[in-house]
């Protein structure tokens, strides 16, 4: 008879999704097709595709891929913190403030004769002026490259800007003791180049951030996502900054299929789904 004997046929196991707090390492950031294929240890269809123009500009896609320390969290997980940027746009015709950063990832809003004249002393809507917490080396800044440099501060654990002040008994802002922490050559992103990114992560390779992980769901599927605007330093206990910043984003519309929760990473537990619709999305790419 010309048929092997086969194996015991078995349902197919359910992929399983965690959610919480955890420290992460950063494994890779926009890894090519060879470099993502020995990341995953399985065939990647095509290279990937991480700038994209359009009648809305430029836009690049950063994909930190990230794993989970295992001897904190009892879990190895990999996933990816996603980012999208948009290159600024030069054109101050339509009279709107822009977003400018500084070399310590400092943000405000200018009009185009603050922006020329590079001061910190910027109106306010309603006529006032206010000095804004940033120094006048400052330059117009990529949609979303803050949250990029908070998570470079925080994996890097750079100096803050932010220090306690004894006599004032407050904090307080102070330069002095700070590090810089802005990318250098935000453009080469939109050409396709990441050196900087891959030599900035190469500056710790060992550290770790922790994130907020979460559970998106679409059309009855989970998928793992982790929030990105807003990292953590794994020596600060508290968690009441993430709290915050993802209530604060999901009343302004953000991440409104995802769940997230206020506890150490472990297994998110629902009602039982189909599980003949999961997928591996650790390569889900967006374009």
């Amino acid at each position: 008879m010309a048929f092997g004997h086969g194996v015991v046929s078995n349902e197919a196991e359910p992929i399983k999704r965690y959610i919480g707090y955890a420290p992460v390492f950063i494994q890779a950031v926009n890894p090519n097709k060879a470099e993502l294929e020995k990341l995953l240890n399985r065939e990647v269809e095509s290279e990937p595709e991480y700038v994209k123009t359009d009648e809305n500009g430029r836009t690049v896609r950063l994909d930190f891929y990230i794993k989970t320390d295992k001897k904190v969290t009892g879990i190895e997980l990999s996933t990816k913190l996603t980012f999208f940027l948009t290159a600024p746009n030069n054109n101050w015709e339509d009279g709107k403030k822009k977003q400018v950063i500084d070399e310590f990832a400092r943000t405000a809003w200018v009009a185009q004769d603050e922006f020329n004249s590079k001061t910190t002393t910027l109106r306010k809507n309603d006529g006032g002026t206010y000095e804004a917490h940033i120094t006048p080396n400052y330059r117009l800044a990529c949609k979303n490259e803050e949250y990029v440099s908070m998570l470079l501060r925080e994996f890097l654990v750079l100096p803050l800007t932010r220090v306690w002040d004894n006599d004032q008994k407050m904090y307080v802002e102070s330069t002095k003791d700070a590090a810089p922490c802005r990318l250098d050559h935000p453009e080469k992103l939109f050409n396709g180049d990441f050196s900087e990114l891959r030599d900035i992560i190469n500056y710790q390779p060992m550290n770790r951030v922790k994130v907020a992980i979460g559970v998106r769901e679409i059309d009855g599927r989970q998928y793992q996502d982790v929030f990105n605007r807003m990292f953590v330093r794994v020596s600060k206990n508290s968690n009441k900054d993430f709290e915050k910043a993802i209530e604060d984003a999901k009343a302004n519309g953000a991440y409104p299929n995802t769940t997230f929760d206020f506890n150490a990473l472990h297994e998110y537990i629902v009602a039982p789904t189909d599980f003949a619709k999961e997928e591996d999305d650790t390569n889900d790419l967006p374009w």
